[in-house]
């Protein structure tokens, strides 16, 4: 994701000390995925050091996404293809 923001040019650098800064944070504020039950968000518990293994018949998302705000510095640049607003 990184390398593609620096392609775009939205963020600007070296990709490993990038990487090491957290720089796609402002952008990518969550996590890659979640469990999904009954309902969207029915999780039950886990620990959270996230130990829990994957089981037959357990369900999770796969859904990255990359989100930059309207007042994002960057915004007046990103491609209105991009846009999704």
């Amino acid at each position: 994701m990184i390398t593609g923001l620096v392609r775009l040019g939205i963020l600007k650098g070296d990709v490993d000390e990038l990487m090491a800064n957290n720089a796609h944070r402002p952008y990518f504020m969550h996590g890659l995925s979640h469990w999904l039950g009954l309902d969207v968000h029915d999780v039950g518990h886990y620990d959270v050091d996230r130990s829990r293994l994957l089981e037959p018949g357990m369900v999770l998302t796969v859904e990255p996404g990359l989100y930059i705000a309207v007042d994002a510095e960057c915004a007046a640049t990103v491609s209105r293809h991009w846009r999704a607003y």
